[in-house]
C-alpha cells in the first residue's frame, strides 16, 4: 500500500479540513500524520508528534529584520524551529510516496524531505499566506517577505490545492503553481428542516475569536435589529485569539441581553448544534484580502446545518449564495447595511432559504470534495 504523510504544524483537534483529509486518505493509503500532540488520531492512522519549540523572540525578530538585507538569514532561522528539524528527520526516515503539506510553514520541510526521498509534495493552501495578518503593518513589512522568500525557495512542489478560485488564481500568478480547488465542505449529514420561530430568530456565528475578524461588527448589527433577532456566538479562544472578553464587554454595552456566548463545540457535534439556529453570518467586516476572497469552513457548516446565510459582498461566498438561493448579500460591510437586510426578512423567506441550504448540502459536501482529492493523490502516485 502506498504511504501518505499529512504534515501540519498545529494541534489538529479543531482543524476539520485536515481531519477530513486524514479520514478519507486512510481508506486508500497507509497514512501517517506529523503534527503536535494532544489529539486522538483516527483508527489505523499513526500520529508522529513533533515538539513545538521556536527560537527565542529576540532571535526571530532579529532575523526578520536582518533577512531583508541577507535573505539567507530567514532560511537559517526557519530551520532553528525544533518542529521543522524533527519533521524533516521523520520524512527522511519513513520515505513516503506523497507528502501532503498543510499551510505555508510545511512547504520547506516537505520539499526538503522530498528532495531527499523522491516523494511527491502536495501543498494545501488554506488561505493567502502573504496576506494572513496584513491588517497589521508591522507584520506586512516584517513577516510577509520572510514567508514569500521561503515559499519561492522551496517552490518545486508536485501539485497544490486550495479553498477558493480566487486563491488558486493568486498562487498561479505569484508562484506559477497550477492548483485545484478543494472546498472545505462538511461531511454529509441528513439534517432535519426546522422552521423559524418568527418571534425569536436565532443568528449564529462560530469560529476563532480573532481581532482581525472584527466579530464586534456582527454584535453591532444585532444592536440595530428589531427584537425578533438574537445572536449566538460560538467562539474558540487561545494563544492567537485574545479578544473574547472584549467581545463580551462590547455585547453588554451595545446589545445587552441579545447576545449569547456559547462554549466551543467539538467538530463531530458542530453541525447538529448549528441546526437549531436559523441564520448564519460567516464573515461580515474585513480589512484584508484573505477574508474578502475566502470560502471558510463555517460557510459550509451553515449549508450542511440547513441555515439561511447572510454575507457581505465577498465574491466567493456571494457567488454560491446567489446561485443557489441559500441567503442574501448585503450592499456593503457596514452594520447598517446588514441590519437593513436582516430586518427585511420574513419568516417565510428564512424558511425558504433554509430549505435550499439543505438541498445544496446533498451536492456540496466533503464526500464529493474528498473524491476529488483522492483522484489527485492517485495521479501523483502514478506520475
Amino acid at each position: 500500500m502506498k504511504k501518505v504523510c499529512i504534515l501540519c504544524f498545529e494541534n489538529m483537534a479543531w482543524d476539520r479540513r485536515i481531519l477530513r483529509q486524514i479520514i478519507f486518505a486512510s481508506k486508500h493509503y497507509e497514512v501517517d500524520v506529523i503534527a503536535y500532540d494532544g489529539w486522538s488520531p483516527i483508527e489505523g492512522v499513526r500520529l508522529l508528534p513533533v515538539t513545538q519549540k521556536a527560537p527565542p523572540a529576540y532571535m526571530r525578530y532579529g532575523a526578520y529584520v536582518a533577512g531583508k538585507l541577507a535573505p539567507k538569514l530567514w532560511e537559517e532561522m526557519y530551520w532553528r524551529y525544533q518542529q521543522h528539524q524533527e519533521a524533516y528527520q521523520i520524512l527522511v526516515e519513513n520515505k513516503y510516496d506523497i507528502i501532503h503539506a498543510n499551510d505555508w510553514d510545511a512547504i520547506p520541510v516537505a520539499v526538503r524531505g522530498a528532495r531527499k526521498t523522491n516523494a511527491k509534495v502536495l501543498f494545501d493552501a488554506h488561505e493567502n499566506y502573504l496576506e494572513q495578518y496584513a491588517e497589521n503593518k508591522i507584520w506586512k513589512w516584517m513577516i510577509a517577505p520572510f514567508r514569500k522568500y521561503l515559499m519561492h525557495q522551496y517552490d518545486d512542489i508536485s501539485g497544490m490545492i486550495t479553498v477558493s478560485r480566487a486563491f488558486k488564481e493568486f498562487y498561479k500568478e505569484e508562484f506559477g503553481w497550477d492548483g485545484q480547488v478543494i472546498m472545505s465542505a462538511a461531511q454529509y449529514l441528513e439534517m432535519p428542516f426546522r422552521s423559524v420561530n418568527s418571534e425569536r430568530i436565532e443568528i449564529v456565528h462560530h469560529g476563532i475569536a480573532l481581532k482581525q475578524r472584527h466579530i464586534e461588527k456582527i454584535i453591532d448589527v444585532v444592536a440595530l435589529l428589531d427584537e425578533r433577532f438574537h445572536l449566538n456566538l460560538i467562539l474558540l479562544s487561545g494563544k492567537r485569539s485574545n479578544c473574547l472578553q472584549e467581545l463580551k464587554d462590547h455585547a453588554e454595552k451595545v446589545a445587552e441581553g441579545r447576545v449569547t456566548f456559547l462554549d466551543p463545540i467539538p467538530p463531530e457535534k458542530l453541525i447538529y448544534s448549528l441546526n437549531k439556529f436559523d441564520i448564519a453570518i460567516p464573515f461580515m467586516y474585513f480589512k484584508q484580502g484573505n477574508y474578502f476572497l475566502t470560502l471558510p469552513n463555517k460557510f459550509f457548516d451553515a449549508i450542511m446545518a440547513g441555515l439561511a446565510i447572510i454575507v457581505s459582498p465577498q465574491p466567493m461566498m456571494a457567488e454560491i449564495v446567489r446561485q443557489n438561493d441559500i441567503g442574501l448579500v448585503s450592499r456593503d460591510q457596514s452594520p447598517e447595511s446588514m441590519a437593513a437586510l436582516l430586518d427585511s426578512l420574513s419568516a417565510k423567506k428564512i424558511d425558504e432559504l433554509k430549505r435550499h441550504s439543505l438541498e445544496l448540502a446533498k451536492t456540496m459536501n466533503a464526500e464529493i470534495e474528498m473524491d476529488k482529492l483522492m483522484k489527485i493523490y492517485a495521479d501523483l502516485v502514478k506520475g
